[in-house]
């Protein structure tokens, strides 16, 4: 969606960045997303596994729907309610 890829040239202009914390540029969004992605998955899954809390709830951006899989499998190895 267009409108909605903030990161996309439409939106940004020529030689535009997130900062040193974000992209080096607008066509390195994609992988840097894909990559803190990777990340986070790994660091989810380590908490998950270590909680011993009575609930497990995971809040968002995205609805679950967006990789459904990589959530069903994650929602039933740790019981997210």
């Amino acid at each position: 969606d267009p409108e909605h890829n903030i990161c996309s040239k439409e939106h940004n202009a020529e030689g535009a960045t997130c900062g040193a914390e974000g992209p080096a540029s607008v066509d390195a969004c994609p992988k840097w997303f894909q990559y803190l992605w990777a990340q986070q998955q790994v660091w989810l899954e380590d908490l998950l596994g270590k909680s011993t809390a009575d609930w497990q709830i995971i809040v968002t951006h995205f609805p679950p729907t967006f990789g459904i899989d990589y959530w069903k499998g994650i929602c039933e190895r740790h019981g997210v309610d």
